[in-house]
């Protein structure tokens, strides 16, 4: 699908050209700061490549059942839609790209990692926009970039792992960076 070759290209050039380079001069103190920045960068490019029918969502909502969880949704830090813009109010009708993100001044833990992991994992299984009209989605790539600003970055044999299942068949593309400035 050209649309998943072009994002992908997106990606690598966002994270090379724009993230690495505004983490290493201090200009992305925090996870708010990164989810701006990427989304900044993936509307512009859109834009410039006049497709029109590409649409970016901050904190996309989703739900893994049909009927929801009651009113508290999980979202999507950031996903690459197409939209059905025969509808009164456009709704998303296919799922190319969700990204996941993770700031953090250190590695301590693994709790927010596993977290979005999971939450990665859910999506590549099929979830559903919780407005109407509801239908499944299912994620066509999946990113992952993960910021720590001290120390380095150790994953236990169970983020390997959970890793590993999700880059099997090209689904997950993990981007990791340490020491900003």
């Amino acid at each position: 699908m050209k649309e998943l070759r072009k994002i992908n290209s997106w990606m690598k050039r966002i994270w090379l050209e724009h993230v690495k380079k505004e983490y290493k001069n201090g200009r992305i103190l925090e996870e708010s700061i990164l989810k701006s920045t990427i989304y900044f960068y993936l509307r512009k490019l859109i834009e410039e490549s006049e497709k029109e029918e590409l649409f970016v969502y901050s904190e996309m909502p989703f739900s893994s059942t049909k009927k929801g969880k009651g009113k508290k949704y999980h979202r999507i830090d950031i996903a690459v839609v197409t939209l059905d813009d025969d509808k009164e109010t456009p709704a998303p009708i296919n799922l190319l790209a969700v990204i996941e993100l993770k700031h953090y001044d250190a590695h301590y833990n693994s709790i927010g990692l596993n977290k979005d992991l999971d939450n990665l994992k859910t999506l590549q299984n099929g979830v559903y926009y919780p407005y109407k009209p509801t239908r499944k989605l299912i994620p066509k790539k999946a990113y992952f970039i993960y910021l720590v600003d001290k120390g380095k970055i150790s994953l236990n044999q169970n983020l390997q792992a959970k890793i590993r299942r999700l880059k099997n068949k090209g689904y997950l593309k993990i981007f990791m960076e340490t020491g900003g400035s």
